[in-house]
């Protein structure tokens, strides 16, 4: 009974099944910091949701979850010709996210639409980020106070959030 018990452990192990109650498969520990900062609480193995009610779930087109796409802003893609970097830490940027749909929600903040989606920028006020990529570097990676939150119609589901 005792080698089927270690066998059955060590093929779960094996194949990468996760016996916890919590998957974890996709967390970076960024992640795993913020949930336990009970910024986010995590609901699915791609889904997050903030103290604030947004929605953080599904995939970008490189296979990376909503979440990781938002974090990835936190460092600079040379390669891109734009791209806005935060320069505040991943709690601070939860926080400015949930900051944004408070007002959009009480109707102190109005969106662009483009299509199916609901664009909001919020002036920040202080620093939130520079100008990254080829145009940041060519202009001296610019100072960026303002912030967009792009949302999936009028719903709280979060395609990104970035400085701009």
């Amino acid at each position: 009974m005792k080698r089927l018990t270690v066998f059955f452990i060590t093929l779960m192990l094996f194949a990468g099944i996760n016996i916890r109650s919590q998957d974890t498969r996709f967390s970076s520990p960024e992640i795993r910091n913020l949930e336990k900062q009970g910024l986010i609480t995590r609901e699915r193995s791609d889904t997050w949701k903030t103290r604030g009610g947004l929605i953080i779930s599904g995939y970008d087109r490189d296979g990376e979850t909503r979440l990781e796409h938002i974090l990835k802003h936190m460092s600079d893609v040379k390669g891109k010709s734009k791209h806005g970097v935060f320069t505040v830490s991943s709690d601070k940027i939860i926080i400015l996210m949930d900051t944004v749909w408070s007002e959009a929600k009480s109707g102190n903040l109005k969106p662009s639409n483009t299509g199916a989606r609901y664009v909001y920028i919020y002036d920040a006020g202080d620093r939130t980020g520079y100008l990254g990529g080829r145009d940041g570097a060519k202009k001296g990676f610019p100072v960026l106070r303002k912030v967009r939150l792009v949302l999936e119609g009028k719903t709280p589901r979060v395609v990104t959030f970035y400085p701009i």
